[in-house]
């Protein structure tokens, strides 16, 4: 039942929105569960580093993206849920979307 979980996560991931995802998705295809199964058992002892941050400086008006840096913020909230430290570094753009949404997901 995880396999077909899994899968079906991968294949999400892998859907194409435009960006290449699903060029990028061939090259880690079956490693998703491989992946988590290895944070989990090191978690305790884990310090993941999290990268997010890509400005729209021709956006009207300009900012920063909203999927990437809420996303590290969330991942960075459960790394911290199951007792690891996580990091998250971002461009200077980006900087006052990412504290913002770390405050609200009360990382530490």
């Amino acid at each position: 039942m995880h396999d077909d979980a899994f899968k079906a996560l991968e294949h999400l991931a892998a859907t194409d929105v435009g960006r290449g995802s699903a060029v990028l998705a061939r090259h880690a295809q079956g490693g998703l569960h491989d992946a988590a199964r290895s944070l989990c058992r090191s978690m305790e002892t884990a310090h993941v580093l999290l990268l997010t941050g890509f400005y729209l400086p021709l956006a009207d008006p300009p900012t920063a993206e909203t999927d990437g840096p809420l996303g590290a913020v969330m991942l960075a909230r459960a790394v911290e849920l199951l007792g690891g430290i996580a990091t998250i570094v971002t461009d200077e753009p980006c900087q006052r979307v990412v504290q913002a949404a770390a405050v609200a997901a009360r990382l530490s």
